[in-house]
């Protein structure tokens, strides 16, 4: 859980609305404390998510950034050709990662370098195919590459593009 101290309501920022906020008055301090804590943080299980997640984290100059659009698209074929031998593989999610990723390439030259590392991770992770839960074995096998995904895009506030 993280805190701000604020003097007024007025300087209260606009928060969005994956962070679950709780308001205190301090009188005393003569302001205001927010705490919050992450809607969507990274899983704890299995455990292996967020030190690999950690690992793929880094920042690339923005020209080789374009290097991922190719990946990304070819991710979502390999994906396609699976779900003919493993029905368990919900296309419509592979599909909505996919356009997740892409947005999130478009907006990386705009982004802080620690959101840099953080998009070049989450899409590393999807794309891996030694991630925490095999796709094809488990129903849930994307739920952690959604999570880190969701992870990130709360982190830019971008609560426009969560997946859900």
């Amino acid at each position: 859980m993280t805190g701000n101290f604020f003097n007024s309501l007025e300087q209260l920022p606009r928060c969005p609305d994956s962070l679950i906020i709780r308001r205190v008055l301090v009188p005393d301090l003569g302001g205001i404390m927010i705490f919050w804590r992450r809607k969507y943080p990274l899983p704890k299980f299995p455990r292996t998510v967020v030190s690999q997640f950690q690992e793929f984290c880094e920042e690339l100059p923005d020209e080789r950034v374009e290097e991922f659009l190719p990946e990304v698209a070819e991710c979502i074929e390999h994906f396609r050709e699976l779900s003919t031998q493993f029905p368990i593989l919900n296309m419509q999610l592979v599909e909505r990662i996919g356009e997740v990723c892409v947005e999130l390439l478009k907006i990386y030259p705009q982004c802080s370098p620690r959101h840099k590392k953080m998009i070049v991770g989450a899409i590393r992770y999807f794309a891996s195919v030694e991630d925490s839960l095999s796709e094809t074995t488990y129903a849930s096998g994307l739920d952690d590459d959604v999570r880190v995904l969701n992870h990130v895009i709360e982190d830019l506030k971008r609560d426009d593009l969560l997946i859900t």
